[in-house]
């Protein structure tokens, strides 16, 4: 159903218009929000979503719930900052590859960091109460009704909304990640993902960002990792 979605020419003009790129589709995965139970992610943007290409690369996302969301009413939605107001490139370009060289100069010295410490330095940068404050100030939170989509960049700043009282018992989301054609593979943002799961002994989500290259600067598209699937790329056909 994904490759047939991804192929239809309708699919590929309309994100060639919204992003002004050709894009590459890279990974699908789904969240699950349990009402009044799961609290979901705090602020925070793509940083494992898109953890291994440049910071320059243009990534993607397609988040659609799969039921209706009324933000006046049961919630469970998703809140995002339009970058206008704050973008989050700074968090991509500098503060979290600092929040890495932090916890593996650390190591290095022998020097004790707890688990707590690292999910603190990871999450606290855009959930600490003045910028908390600057970011719900701007916050937009959408209706959804079945079928309707939200389209945002890596940078896009965004966060989880809990599933309050209401009919709705969970909330499931269908999301879709992509990257522009011309992005490179950046083995050390892709790398210093591994540090904090090699220190305190726990498995990650995901793997894509080790098995999608293994080479600095190579052209993601290029992958052995996508070897045999040429249904991901979004590029429009001259006869299209």
């Amino acid at each position: 159903m994904i490759a047939s979605l991804i192929q239809d020419d309708h699919f590929k003009q309309v994100m060639n218009r919204l992003t002004g790129k050709t894009m590459f589709f890279a990974q699908a995965l789904s969240f699950e929000l349990e009402k009044k139970k799961n609290k979901g992610f705090p602020w925070h943007i793509g940083t494992q979503s898109f953890g291994y290409h440049q910071a320059q690369d243009y990534g993607c996302t397609i988040w659609a719930p799969l039921v209706n969301i009324d933000p006046k009413g049961q919630r469970g939605g998703m809140a995002y900052v339009p970058k206008d107001a704050v973008s989050g490139a700074f968090m991509y370009e500098h503060v979290d590859p600092a929040i890495f060289r932090l916890l593996s100069e650390r190591i290095e010295r022998g020097e004790e960091t707890t688990i707590d410490e690292f999910v603190h330095l990871r999450d606290g940068p855009l959930n600490d109460p003045a910028i908390k404050k600057i970011l719900d100030h701007f916050a937009v939170e959408d209706e959804f009704e079945v079928g309707d989509a939200l389209i945002f960049d890596k940078n896009v700043i965004h966060r989880s909304i809990m599933l309050e009282d209401g009919p709705v018992d969970s909330r499931a989301a269908f999301v879709m990640r992509f990257f522009c054609e011309t992005s490179t593979y950046d083995y050390r943002r892709a790398h210093d993902l591994e540090i904090p799961r090699e220190h305190f002994k726990y498995s990650g989500p995901t793997r894509f960002h080790l098995e999608v290259a293994k080479e600095q600067g190579e052209r993601l598209v290029d992958s052995p990792y996508f070897e045999g699937q040429a249904y991901r790329s979004l590029k429009i056909s001259k006869a299209s």
